[in-house]
């Protein structure tokens, strides 16, 4: 591993994790730059502790994972055909580590971590849009078969690779609460909408009705993120595009009946990802298709009340891809980029926010 933080990095990053609540509750602060030229970002990323943190990303078109210890950010070295982006992570712990990747080079591709070293790779046809960790020997892989036969939705027992057939929808990203309580999203025969569940044998579409109305001619329904906390508490993103102008919805799943609420955004975005904040509240976090827009982080409190957040890039354009909470605490680190104005380069980041 390669050392990329100076100790003055080091000693300010700590003090940033360690520090009091912000009196700006809605600011994200960069308090870490990756400035390994070209353009960084990462996109994903996996907290076990206040000492074991991984952000995920790439760099030019090459996959990237670095590791705080507590002390300082790492580079952890990736396998020689660990190429692409690291978009797509899953764990359920420190020793049981699963990333996928769509490598333009060698294809898409999946990879774990045993706590020592990475192992268990498994090539794929397609484009892998997801994975989900519930154990040693039990992941899932999702994928879209652009055409290709052989992609789909995989499970994996610790053994061997299984891909399963009669799928009720193509699978695009899932949550899990456990291995029999499994929520997921995707695109089914009414359009980009389906929403879905497995409860340890069967996979089906579960249908909350006309908060999801199916594709016509003015208006199309996507469903973009998944979140499931408990039996009685999935939230559900969605988007309907209708007649060129487009609503983000935000739906709840209570254990017996849907709800439905209007997202306050503004813009175009197209990245949408749903993170508990600790609190009984969510982040919403929102990157938009346009360049020169910073993310627009939404925060939705335990009484429903939304408030815009703000995020610090300096001359830069700070967009916010992933966040966790940080055990122990009431503070969110949170990983994305630092897009520079030239639009082709950009730095990693990592961003803090007190609660």
């Amino acid at each position: 591993m390669r050392i990329l933080s100076t100790a003055a990095a080091t000693t300010a990053l700590t003090a940033t994790l360690a520090a009091p609540a912000s009196a700006e509750a809605s600011s994200w602060t960069v308090s870490k730059g990756f400035k390994l030229g070209g353009y960084t970002s990462f996109s994903s990323m996996k907290v076990f502790s206040r000492t074991d943190v991984w952000a995920f990303g790439g760099h030019d078109e090459k996959g990237v994972a670095f590791r705080w210890n507590g002390r300082s950010w790492r580079s952890v070295p990736l396998p020689k055909r660990a190429g692409g982006a690291m978009e797509h992570v899953s764990a359920t712990s420190p020793s049981n580590l699963w990333i996928g990747s769509n490598d333009p080079g060698h294809g898409p591709y999946v990879m774990r971590w045993d706590g020592r070293r990475w192992t268990s790779r498994h090539d794929f046809p397609g484009v892998i849009t997801g994975v989900t960790a519930l154990g040693p020997r039990d992941l899932w892989v999702f994928g879209n078969d652009l055409g290709q036969p052989g992609a789909g939705t995989w499970h994996f027992d610790g053994r061997g690779w299984t891909k399963t057939k009669k799928m009720p929808f193509e699978v695009h990203h899932a949550s899990a609460v456990s291995a029999k309580d499994v929520w997921a999203i995707g695109e089914g025969k009414g359009g980009p909408n389906a929403v879905g569940h497995f409860d340890g044998r069967t996979w089906r579409k579960v249908s909350p009705g006309a908060l999801l109305p199916p594709a016509s001619s003015n208006s199309t329904t996507y469903t973009t993120d998944v979140l499931a906390l408990s039996a009685k508490n999935v939230w559900i993103t969605a988007e309907i595009d209708r007649n060129a102008s487009r609503t983000q919805y935000l739906l709840h799943w209570n254990g017996a009946k849907w709800s439905r609420e209007v997202v306050p955004s503004k813009g175009q975005p197209y990245q949408r990802v749903l993170v508990p904040d600790g609190r009984g509240g969510l982040w919403f976090l929102l990157v938009h298709a346009d360049a020169y827009s910073r993310s627009t982080p939404l925060h939705r409190d335990a009484k429903s009340h939304w408030t815009t957040g703000r995020i610090s890039g300096g001359s830069a354009i700070p967009q916010l891809r992933d966040a966790a909470v940080l055990p122990g605490t009431r503070t969110l680190l949170g990983v994305g980029d630092l897009l520079k104005r030239n639009e082709r380069d950009a730095d990693g980041a990592v961003f803090t926010f007190h609660g």
